[in-house]
């Protein structure tokens, strides 16, 4: 298994609306490298500081087996992610 640590920005699409407002704020999809990958289920997640929180989360752009990724939402004062991250790709 290859680890990749990318810790680039990404767009994060959630429940329908383009917010992640449905599942718990759970993460259904993001853009990365101008691909669209698709989450198949949130692993895990936790809090990584005050600001920041990490989901874990398996997904696929269609192109092969689901990979695992870690995706750090950082949230703004009011509770709303404000920025996405993708911490790290294993595959």
């Amino acid at each position: 298994m290859t680890t990749r640590v990318a810790g680039e920005n990404i767009e994060v699409r959630g429940a329908p609306g383009g917010d992640c407002s449905g599942d718990g704020g759970a993460p259904r999809a993001f853009l990365w490298r101008g691909r669209l990958y698709r989450v198949s289920r949130v692993v895990d997640r936790w809090q990584e500081d005050r600001a920041g929180e990490v989901w874990q989360v398996c997904a696929s752009s269609g192109r092969g087996a689901d990979e695992v990724f870690e995706l750090r939402a950082d949230r703004a004062d009011g509770g709303a992610p404000a920025a996405w991250s993708l911490v790290a790709a294993r595959g």
